[in-house]
């Protein structure tokens, strides 16, 4: 089993020096590259959810939903409107060790692949920032809410479990199966070594 671990551990200490400067550039260029995902969770909320949705705003990393659900206040005869925000960097983590995988993996046409890969992850980042919303407004502040979103009990759950995968499952998983897709070679390369070893050491 050597040479396999050797290949697969070389791989493993490549991908995790890799991810350090891959990190730190992407901490940097943090509020450039948020940009498209910001931009498609406002275009996704204000499509689905047009009369409740009154637009956002996007200051540094935060992107903030402006609706159109009042809130109570403290004060007699006030009230506020609902606003609640979400950490686009929280769901945007993925990026980097996309990048680092493909450099660990010796990847060829890395000029391509890697924009390519960063525009595949858009639209699952977005994901993630969307539900974050949709469970402050539907779940945290459900009691205010319902009247003006309409959420079934269905709709709320559904709410609940979207945001569970846009949180703990979809930031790891979407960039390893585009890493996957891209880099079939580089895996059939480490099933074949696997898979003569298993012969030779019979």
């Amino acid at each position: 089993m050597q040479p396999t671990f050797s290949v697969i551990g070389g791989f493993f200490i490549k991908t995790i020096l890799a991810l350090i400067p891959a990190l730190a550039l992407w901490f940097w260029a943090r509020e450039w590259l948020i940009q498209p995902v910001g931009w498609l969770s406002t275009q996704l909320m204000m499509g689905l959810f047009p009369t409740w949705v009154a637009g956002t705003t996007l200051d540094g990393t935060t992107l903030t939903l402006l609706t159109t659900v009042e809130l109570p206040s403290d004060r007699p005869g006030m009230s506020a409107r609902l606003a609640p925000s979400a950490n686009l960097l929280t769901y945007c983590y993925g990026l980097p060790m996309f990048a680092a995988l493909l450099v660990a993996a010796g990847a060829r046409g890395l000029w391509w692949k890697l924009p390519f890969g960063a525009l595949i992850l858009i639209p699952f980042q977005a994901w993630g920032a969307c539900f974050d919303l949709l469970v402050k407004v539907a779940v945290h502040f459900g009691a205010h809410s319902a009247a003006v979103t309409g959420f079934s009990a269905l709709q709320i759950n559904l709410i609940a479990i979207g945001y569970q995968m846009g949180f703990l499952l979809l930031p790891t998983l979407a960039p390893m199966l585009t890493w996957v897709v891209l880099e079939r070679r580089f895996l059939a390369t480490v099933a074949v070594d696997g898979a003569l070893k298993g012969i030779t050491s019979r």
